[in-house]
């Protein structure tokens, strides 16, 4: 049984992201949405979980809210104190190309 992220006793970003991405590898892309939506709702800034929501999001064919997510995660490591690694800005100009190849 998984819990939300509004109860208290969740656990971690780190222990979200290991759910959500072991849903995604037995192939149950809606249920890894899900999990990775509702930890968002609790960390919106997590670059981590809109990386791997914007991956969900691709598998699901829903290319242009993966492009929104992908680069939502590369503005919040542009306006902090670190730089956008080159594979998140890889893993956005790919979810671009797929987007406009629809």
């Amino acid at each position: 049984v998984w819990i939300t992220m509004k109860d208290p006793s969740m656990g971690s970003e780190q222990e979200v992201s290991e759910h959500g991405g072991k849903l995604f590898q037995e192939g149950r892309f809606s249920e890894a949405f899900e999990v990775y939506s509702e930890g968002l709702r609790s960390s919106p800034d997590s670059v981590k979980l809109l990386n791997n929501r914007s991956l969900t999001l691709h598998r699901l064919q829903r290319f242009e809210e993966a492009l929104e997510d992908g680069k939502h995660s590369v503005e919040i490591l542009t306006s902090s104190s670190s730089s956008a690694s080159n594979a998140d800005e890889e893993w956005v100009n790919k979810l671009a190309k797929a987007y406009y190849r629809q």
